[in-house]
């Protein structure tokens, strides 16, 4: 299979020359790479990936790119599999040819799946996204009256009137956000608005997402703010709740590697762990790659590169990449797979380790 990664970044490639270039270069990048491949593979594998190629290059030269940051294309002519995915954030260029298709970037990148809702007393909007960047994916928006100013009675008959609606508007958005949620979950959720209508709506939070509230945005006009305007300020509150969750997944590794139960570290040893489906939380270092070999029949992995094998004897195929799998293994056990930079916890144990199930 043929992995392409295609950064096009619009503070880097903002004119339609400049995401040209970064195509043709991709595409070049992996013509290349199917001919310097160093595996044995044979002459209808080897023109099989050339194909791979050039659908990769019909796709990329043909398609809209508009609103895209970042590209990724998997193709398999001779098993009739091709996907491509325009994505909201820029990726790293890359190219891969393995026996699986390379989704670490991917999975990285959805790390921390996260959804913001904007509300004031007569509007609300929702946004979906991560640090890289929001995408605004629906709005709320209901007739509730401004305030009266005749004083009196009157007054207080009218403005019960206005909290009543506003009231209502708040249980909509709160029951439109939950549908959201069912229909495509997210992980976190952040909130924001006036602090009216903030203290109000999140009482109004089912148990489910009361559980996924992870901050408040600050200081943004519901109405009037841009995405990128809303991610900016979103972002302080995204990154301070995934600093804590790693901070807490580290301390639980510790203490396992210390009492020597329901943690593993070293590539061995978790690539043990994820054979034994006992992951909880794979952690691994950015930057790390390393080889290794899987078992093409019962999916086992291992840092050797060659033999049978341990499970049911079958002959290993090699992988440039053992993380590659290891990710795959880590996320059909409902793992969560998290990313670390410049963490000496992990950085001291090979740059891998695990807090395991048991």
């Amino acid at each position: 299979m043929l992995s392409v990664y295609v950064n096009l970044d619009p503070s880097e490639f903002a004119t339609a020359d400049a995401r040209a270039s970064a195509i043709g270069s991709a595409v070049n990048a992996a013509a290349q790479a199917v001919e310097d491949d160093e595996r044995e593979l044979s002459h209808d594998q080897r023109i099989a990936l050339r194909e791979d190629v050039e659908l990769v290059r019909d796709y990329l030269e043909s398609a809209d790119f508009g609103g895209t940051e970042g590209v990724a294309v998997f193709a398999a002519g001779h098993a009739d599999l091709f996907e491509a995915l325009q994505l909201p954030f820029p990726v790293d260029n890359a190219v891969v040819v393995d026996a699986a298709p390379h989704v670490a970037p991917l999975t990285f990148q959805s790390e921390g799946d996260w959804y913001v809702a904007l509300v004031n007393r007569a509007d609300a909007r929702f946004l979906r996204g991560g640090p890289q960047g929001l995408t605004e994916e629906g709005r709320v928006s209901d007739g509730v009256h401004g305030q009266h100013d005749q004083g009196g009675w009157s007054q207080a008959r009218y403005q019960r009137s206005v909290d009543q609606d506003a009231k209502r508007h708040l249980e909509r958005v709160a029951k439109a956000l939950g549908q959201r949620h069912r229909r495509q979950p997210f992980q976190h959720l952040l909130v924001g608005g006036p602090e009216d209508a903030y203290s109000e709506f999140v009482e109004l939070l089912d148990q489910e997402l009361s559980g996924m509230l992870a901050g408040r945005v600050d200081g943004i006009d519901v109405e009037a703010a841009t995405p990128d305007q809303i991610a900016e300020a979103a972002a302080p509150a995204m990154e301070e709740h995934e600093r804590k969750r790693q901070d807490e997944l580290i301390g639980r590794l510790n203490e396992g590697l210390g009492r020597g139960e329901r943690a593993a570290a070293g590539l061995d040893d978790v690539l043990a762990a994820l054979n034994e489906q006992r992951v909880e939380a794979l952690l691994i270092d950015a930057g790390l790659s390393a080889p290794g070999a899987q078992c093409p029949s019962c999916g086992w992995i291992g840092s050797v590169t060659e033999g049978d094998c341990p499970a049911d004897e079958t002959r290993l195929e090699p992988r440039p990449n053992v993380l590659d799998p290891a990710i795959e293994r880590a996320l059909a056990q409902d793992a969560r797979v998290v990313r670390l930079r410049e963490r000496p916890e992990l950085e001291s144990h090979g740059g891998i380790a695990a807090v395991l199930r048991f």
